[in-house]
Formats: C-alpha cells, sequence, structure tokens
C-alpha cells in the first residue's frame, strides 16, 4: 500500500495530477471478459491466403521514399511466402492483377501472405483481407 500512496495527493484521495482516465475493457453482462474469450486458431484456405502488412524500416512510411538517402535503400514491391507456400509459386506470382516476385519470409505462417506497407505499386490494397495468389 505504501507505493499507491506516493500517487496520491493523501492516503486514499484522489491521485496527484488528475484522473488516470478511462477504463477502455469493461466486462461483460454474461461474467466473462476480453481476455478469457480466447478466439479460434487461425485455419489456412485451400487456394486463398490472409493477406497482411510487412513494415520495414525504410520504406512504408509514406514520405520517407521521397528522400534519395532512404530511397536508396528501399526494396521493391514482392509478395512475402512462408516457405512451404513459395515452393508452390516460381520466382514470381500475381495477386489481384499485379506480378510480384516472391519472397520467402521464415516468420510467416502457411496460409499467409505479407504485403509491404506503403510499398509503390501497392496502393489501394485494402489489407488484412484474404486473396488469391496465382503462379504466373
Amino acid at each position: 500500500m505504501q507505493a499507491v500512496n506516493k500517487y496520491q495527493s493523501e492516503i486514499a484521495g484522489p491521485l496527484r495530477g488528475g484522473s488516470a482516465g478511462v477504463r477502455l475493457i469493461e466486462p461483460t453482462r454474461d461474467g466473462t471478459t476480453f481476455f478469457s474469450s480466447i478466439p479460434p486458431a487461425f485455419q489456412p484456405r485451400n487456394d486463398e491466403w490472409l493477406l497482411v502488412p510487412l513494415f520495414h524500416i525504410f520504406g512504408s512510411e509514406e514520405f520517407s521514399r521521397f528522400a534519395p538517402a532512404v530511397a536508396e535503400v528501399c526494396s521493391q514491391p514482392y509478395v512475402g511466402l512462408s516457405p512451404d507456400d513459395a515452393g508452390v509459386f516460381g520466382p514470381e506470382a500475381e495477386l489481384m492483377g499485379r506480378r510480384l516476385p516472391v519472397k520467402v519470409v521464415s516468420g510467416l505462417p502457411k496460409g499467409v501472405a505479407g504485403l509491404p506497407s506503403g510499398f509503390p505499386g501497392l496502393e489501394g490494397l485494402e489489407l488484412t483481407v484474404w486473396g488469391r495468389i496465382t503462379r504466373v
């Protein structure tokens, strides 16, 4: 209790500096809480991949590509796949009418495809969605 008193203006009184804020996650009416309702595990689909954004230090921020020094170290757009999924495709794949090189991303699970966020040529893609990837 001593540590709590350090942040209060008086014992059992209000906090110094004002209220701590609003509680964001409230228990539900049926007694379950946000932390006890666990969603089902990811299940890959046949012939579809869950398209997720991949963020890069250089290039994902909307204006960083305009700086010449940053533009030199930016990679080109690609579709990132797990080693298992990448073996199905050749060096290129087609996704929503775009031809992209395939890059193996070891951290992605089977059934998930990563697209670099903010890269030119990938504008207008809504992520996270299910999509089809075809061989070229």
